[in-house]
């Protein structure tokens, strides 16, 4: 049995790739033709990659939103001289 245990920021992350991304594929299918941009009558090649397009532009957004944490936070406190709750554990 294979047990992953995700942090708050990569749940947070996942979530807002998810939700946001699915968001927006289902307003370009539903107010696509409003605006003169009607997926349903392109071809897959096109279907294929404004969907790709989507998810990586999305995929960027929620790494602005939600930072990844490369330990700045706990080398900066170490210096400071301040423990963390891991160190005091």
């Amino acid at each position: 049995m294979c047990l992953i245990i995700m942090s708050r920021d990569k749940i947070a992350r996942w979530l807002i790739e998810k939700l946001l991304a699915s968001f927006v594929i289902s307003a370009i299918i539903i107010y696509g033709p409003i605006i003169g941009f009607n997926i349903q009558t392109r071809g897959l090649g096109t279907t294929y990659s404004v969907v790709t397009l989507v998810s990586i532009l999305i995929s960027l957004i929620a790494n602005i939103l939600v930072p990844q944490d490369f330990g700045i936070s706990r080398r900066l406190t170490e210096f400071r001289g301040k423990k963390t709750k891991n160190d005091e554990e």
